[in-house]
């Protein structure tokens, strides 16, 4: 039998398929998510379809923006370099009007392709069990390099471009109406400066919108860039500055007993943007929310009143009313029964340690 000339996108619609089949019918907890497993496939079909210099066509790129949207979630919760490079669907998308499947998000997703690099770049300062923040960790590191003679020496310097997109993207034609796609050089891979870049870069983004649809057509597309951008800068400043340990509290603008004067400052500004997305999101009508459980998620593990805490929990119901997807309900689980009882019992509630430690039950799409 012939070959499919249309094999690629064949591919991609059942692999689509197999993740939307597991957000419906998840296997129970305790059982692996097999939604990474499946975007890793997705990744080395890209590889194999563009190394015999496969065309990305119309169909194919809506098919991996699908896919694309659930890899970056998935590789924020994970601490890893995304599978489905951006470059490959971004320049057939007309960003100032909302698309169907990511709204206005679409130029901020470069910008989250770039959070996921730098997330893996400092994963293991994050995982490691000490009690220095990762950005101690990385100034200490990045002091004792500067002090080094080899340190001036750039020729043998290791490139840290997404592993799954230097091959693949390279010769494919960037738009120039956009931030670039990241490829640090080896002067600029400080975590640190690279930190500082995409906060401003973050701050100053803003969706493209030049449509003249009415407000309440486009309202949900609004709500839903406005939320992922400070769940993006929320993230951002959790990677720098990693909860501290906390005994139970009700009056969240208290410290906690445990909390040095520093880890205090940090845990009240992510509670402050923790309500910027809560601002949105709980201000929504409830069919518009269900794009909204990752930025949801972030804010919710970083609650410690109840009354923050029932204003979030009635968000996820929301969410779960409308999506009707187990992955909302694992999430409401996770951070009940992982961040929530950790930090009430003193414990490390960092949530991006605890999705390691419990993989598979946190999968936010």
């Amino acid at each position: 039998m012939k070959a499919s000339s249309f094999y690629f996108e064949e591919a991609l619609f059942l692999l689509l398929g197999l993740c939307a089949m597991e957000l419906v019918t998840l296997a129970q907890p305790g059982h692996h998510a097999t939604i990474p497993t499946v975007l890793g496939n997705v990744s080395s079909l890209i590889s194999h379809h563009t190394s015999i210099g496969g065309e990305i066509s119309f169909v194919s790129r809506y098919l991996l923006r699908a896919l694309a949207r659930q890899d970056l979630v998935v590789s924020l919760v994970h601490l890893s370099r995304p599978r489905v490079p951006t470059c490959i669907w971004f320049e057939t998308i007309d960003c100032a009007k909302a698309d169907r499947l990511l709204g206005y998000t679409a130029t901020l997703m470069p910008l989250l392709e770039e959070l996921c690099i730098l997330a893996e770049d400092m994963r293991e300062q994050i995982l490691k069990p000490c009690h220095a923040s990762a950005t101690d960790q990385a100034v200490l590191e990045n002091t004792e390099a500067s002090m080094s003679p080899s340190s001036q020496d750039t020729s043998n310097a290791t490139d840290t471009s997404p592993k799954s997109s230097v091959s693949v993207c390279s010769d494919i034609k960037r738009p120039s109406a956009m931030t670039p796609f990241f490829n640090p050089s080896p002067e600029s891979t400080s975590i640190q400066l690279r930190a500082a870049s995409l906060y401003h870069r973050l701050t100053a983004w803003s969706p493209p919108i030049t449509d003249n649809n009415p407000f309440l057509t486009t309202r949900k597309f609004r709500v839903q860039a406005a939320s992922y951008r400070s769940a993006a800068l929320l993230y951002l400043h959790r990677l720098e500055h990693p909860p501290s340990s906390s005994i139970n509290n009700d009056d969240a603008s208290q410290p906690a007993v445990s909390e040095t004067g520093t880890e205090a400052e940090a845990d009240v500004m992510d509670l402050h943007g923790a309500h910027d997305v809560l601002l949105y999101a709980s201000g929504a009508p409830a069919t518009e929310t269900k794009l909204l459980l990752w930025p949801v998620f972030l804010a919710a593990c970083e609650m410690r009143g109840e009354e923050d805490r029932r204003a979030v929990g009635e968000v996820l119901a929301s969410i779960a009313a409308h999506r009707r997807t187990v992955t909302v309900e694992r999430t409401r689980r996770f951070v009940e029964e992982r961040v929530w009882r950790a930090r009430d019992a003193g414990q490390d509630w960092n949530w991006m340690v605890l999705a390691q430690k419990w993989s598979g039950e946190c999968l936010s799409i």
